[in-house]
Order: C-alpha cells, then sequence, then structure tokens
C-alpha cells in the first residue's frame, strides 16, 4: 500500500499543489487512482469510480493526537504556523472556528498573521500546544548549529520519544 501511494497519489498530490499553491494548497482534492490527472473537490475517502478523496487542512485532524516535528528551518516555520492556529482554535467555540479547507493559502496566511497567538518571525521556538489529550510541538535547530548538529539532533530524538508521538513530521536539509 506504501508503494502505492509513493507511485500513485503522492506524485500527483504535490503536482497539483505546486501547479497553483495558492488554490490548491489547503483545499480538499480528488485525484485519480490511475491514468493522468486530478479535478478538484472531495471529501476524504475512495470512490468507485478510481477517484481518491484527499482533505484539505482542517484543524480537527490534530485533535487527540500527540505529533512531534523534529528538523531544521524547512519545518520550523510550518510548526510556529500551526501551533499559533491550534492555539487560536482553542479561544474559539466549535462554530466559531476558521474553515482553513475552504482557503486560499494567501487568506489562511492573512487569516493567521490577524490572529497569532505569538511571534511569528524570528528564531524563537513556538511554545507547545498540550490541551487534554492533544499535544503537538517542535524540537529541531533553527539558526546557527555548526559543530554541534549530532548532539542537536540527538536531544530533538531524545525528548520527542518521551512525548510518545502518534506522528512525526521529520526533516533536515542538510
Amino acid at each position: 500500500c506504501a508503494s502505492r501511494v509513493h507511485d500513485t497519489w503522492l506524485p500527483r498530490l504535490i503536482e497539483k499543489m505546486n501547479g497553483d499553491r495558492n488554490a490548491n494548497a489547503l483545499v480538499p482534492l480528488r485525484l485519480l487512482v490511475s491514468g493522468n490527472g486530478t479535478s478538484s473537490g472531495g471529501t476524504a475517502q475512495a470512490d468507485g469510480g478510481g477517484h481518491r478523496d484527499m482533505p484539505g487542512l482542517h484543524l480537527g485532524t490534530f485533535e487527540g493526537r500527540r505529533i512531534a516535528f523534529l528538523g531544521d528551518s524547512t519545518v520550523f516555520y510550518m510548526a510556529k504556523y500551526i501551533a499559533s492556529m491550534l492555539k487560536h482554535n482553542e479561544r474559539l467555540a466549535a462554530g466559531d472556528r476558521p474553515k482553513y479547507d475552504l482557503m486560499t493559502q494567501r487568506q489562511a496566511d492573512n487569516f493567521v498573521q490577524v490572529n497569532k497567538q505569538f511571534v511569528l518571525q524570528g528564531t524563537a521556538t513556538p511554545p507547545p500546544h498540550r490541551v487534554g489529550e492533544t499535544w503537538f510541538q517542535w524540537w529541531g535547530m533553527a539558526g546557527n548549529a555548526h559543530g554541534r548538529t549530532e548532539e542537536l539532533i540527538d536531544k530533538m530524538i531524545e525528548d520527542a520519544r518521551a512525548m510518545g508521538p502518534n506522528v512525526i513530521v521529520a526533516n533536515m536539509a542538510f
């Protein structure tokens, strides 16, 4: 199954998102399972017609999960945005929460900037988000780590292990 995702769905998802990042980065997409092409729209399930529906960005996906982001600056700002978005959601009633999966990337970026919960620019580490069973945290290196890379990698893995994550997002662009 993993090779099928790698060989068909993932390249099509990347192609669709890169085709128009502003329009396609956060919204649901419908991907053809075989053949070429994609179409927009969808409800996050497979159908009998050779399509796979991929959900858009919905923060409810994070609820009840322990998610560790490990890496350098390549995932650092994404983690800062997600932590701010989760913190903002925490302050709102369920019906008042933003629907990022209906926004363009620009609209979502503007919304996050206006409603940011902490400073998004700079190298300050984003605070962990812990509410009930939900735990989202970034561990890693941002800025100059010359000569300390191995030490910092070992530390981030050790710290994340204590979390017992359900999901790990790791990227190091050496």
